[in-house]
C-alpha cells in the first residue's frame, strides 16, 4: 500500500501518474479532505481521499470518466471509496 501522495502510484501490474490534486496547496483550501487523482495510460483511474483529520486515506477507482468522478471527488460527492487492498471500479 502507498498511503502518501506521489508522483507514481502502483495498483497490481499497472502504473498511475498524478493527474490532479486538491489539497493544502491549493488556493483556498480549508476542508479536512484531500484528494489526489492518478491516471494511467488507457484511461484507468484512482482517487486518493485522505482525511486530515483522522489521517485515514481510502481510494476509489474507474476504468473510464475520470472528469466526472474528479468533480463528484472534490465536490464530496462520489461514493465507494474503500480500502486499497479492496480497491473495486467504481462508477461515477
Amino acid at each position: 500500500m502507498q498511503p502518501l501522495k506521489s508522483q507514481i502510484f502502483s495498483f497490481g501490474s499497472e502504473w498511475y501518474e498524478v493527474s490532479d490534486e486538491y489539497d493544502a496547496s491549493v488556493t483556498g483550501f480549508t476542508g479536512t479532505v484531500e484528494y489526489y487523482g492518478y491516471l494511467n495510460s488507457s484511461g484507468k483511474w484512482i482517487i486518493q481521499q485522505h482525511n486530515i483529520t483522522t489521517g485515514a486515506y481510502r481510494y476509489a477507482n474507474g476504468t473510464s470518466s475520470y472528469a466526472t468522478a474528479w468533480a463528484l471527488a472534490i465536490a464530496g460527492s462520489l461514493t465507494g471509496f474503500g480500502y486499497y487492498n479492496a480497491l473495486k471500479n467504481t462508477t461515477p
